[in-house]
């Protein structure tokens, strides 16, 4: 079986599903015991029918089911002891970029196809197999998901947390380091010309490329 529909396949791993879809961007609900696993950059996959949509973080928020927020004035410890079921009227949302999907043949493709639907489940790409899969496709480095990224909401403080998020998975693969920038710069010329320098700025402060 393929290793995405091995992951895929268990619902305990899902941390959220999807509240609502607008054109490129995908709403999460985050499960409130998930939501700190999420974080500006990182890498998500729906479990729809047929094909399965990835995005990246941009954006993250915590807010209450009620239109008014009362302050309680104390410690997070003391909110968790004196209201152990707060959780259940907050919201958690996480919105990604769309960017990329799993096709019918179970292959990566770094373009958009199908949008999912409500409810869907939601899960985090964080196992280094299943990251090497969506940044080689095709066992090569591939990162053409950055031309929805930054013609489509994400900006250059974004993209250093994603490399932030998967810098050790990044750092691990030194011995590719050519191959890397140099697949990347040429997606980051061909999608977004006039921020190749910032690119680089940020790949040379984070990875210490």
């Amino acid at each position: 079986m393929n290793n995405w529909m091995i992951y895929l396949g268990d619902h305990d791993k899902a941390i959220g599903e999807v509240a609502g879809i607008e054109s490129e961007i995908i709403n999460i609900h985050i499960y409130p015991e998930h939501f700190d696993k999420v974080s500006f950059g990182s890498i998500l996959i729906v479990n729809s029918l047929n094909i399965k949509p990835i995005g990246i973080v941009v954006k993250l928020a915590h807010l209450s089911k009620y239109p008014t927020f009362t302050p309680i004035r104390m410690t997070r410890d003391e909110i968790e002891k004196t209201y152990p079921d707060l959780d259940l009227y907050h919201l958690f949302v996480s919105s990604i970029i769309y960017t990329s999907h799993i096709d019918s043949y179970n292959k990566v493709m770094h373009f958009r196809s199908n949008a999912p639907r409500l409810h869907d489940l939601v899960y985090l790409i964080n196992n280094e197999e299943l990251l090497e899969r969506f940044f080689k496709p095709e066992g090569e480095w591939d990162f053409n998901f950055l031309g929805y990224f930054f013609n489509h909401g994400g900006n250059i403080f974004v993209f250093r947390d994603f490399l932030y998020r998967h810098k050790d998975f990044f750092i691990k693969r030194l011995d590719e380091k050519e191959k890397i920038i140099d697949s990347l710069i040429a997606v980051i010329k061909k999608y977004k010309v006039d921020m190749v320098n910032d690119v680089l700025v940020q790949l040379t402060d984070v990875l210490g490329w």
